[in-house]
């Protein structure tokens, strides 16, 4: 028994073990701890670069904005359409002027600023300028909502028909007859 307890004594500290096997562990998560560093600094970049990416075409679209709203204040929202003039008012505080916006039966939409004393049948002469009429056809005038047609012979007012300041109307053609 002297033999084995001159082997081990418990006041002594067992002999610490150096294995491959620990070192390369220990390697392992270092090289792992190294892999997942560079990955999150490349995600990082990646994310900065995205967000600089998406400020740019924010910035682009804002630019292009402002380049349409220009335009549309000088020629018009397109092709199809009439610059619309700013409302003026009155020194009453009432709008003297009414913006029509009138849908075609070519899907076109027309915008004009009448003023507040002009009949139904000048908004009618109007929308006859811009749009050619087939042979046995007449133009009619509607509200979408609540329905209603109005007649080009009434005598009223576009302000006494309640199209100030603003109203939407839908032009149809309607057989003759």
């Amino acid at each position: 028994m002297d033999k084995d307890e001159s082997l081990f004594k418990p006041e002594q500290e067992p002999p610490v073990i150096h294995s491959r096997f620990a070192e390369s562990r220990d390697a392992r998560l270092q090289f792992m701890n190294n892999k997942r560093m560079k990955l999150e600094s490349e995600v990082k970049r990646e994310k900065k670069l995205r967000k600089k990416e998406r400020e740019d075409i924010l910035k682009e679209i804002e630019s292009d904005r402002r380049a349409k709203e220009g335009k549309s204040q000088t020629y018009g929202d397109n092709a199809s359409s009439v610059a619309i003039p700013t409302t003026s008012t009155a020194p009453g505080g009432q709008n003297d002027a009414c913006l029509i916006q009138i849908r075609l039966p070519d899907a076109r939409n027309l915008r004009h600023e009448f003023s507040s004393e002009q009949k139904i049948n000048d908004i009618l002469v109007f929308v006859k300028s811009n749009l050619s009429i087939p042979s046995g056809k007449t133009l009619s005038l509607l509200q979408p909502f609540p329905r209603k047609e109005f007649d080009p012979e009434d005598p009223s007012s576009i302000k006494e028909l309640g199209f100030c300041p603003k109203m939407s109307l839908v032009a149809r053609f309607v057989d003759e007859g």
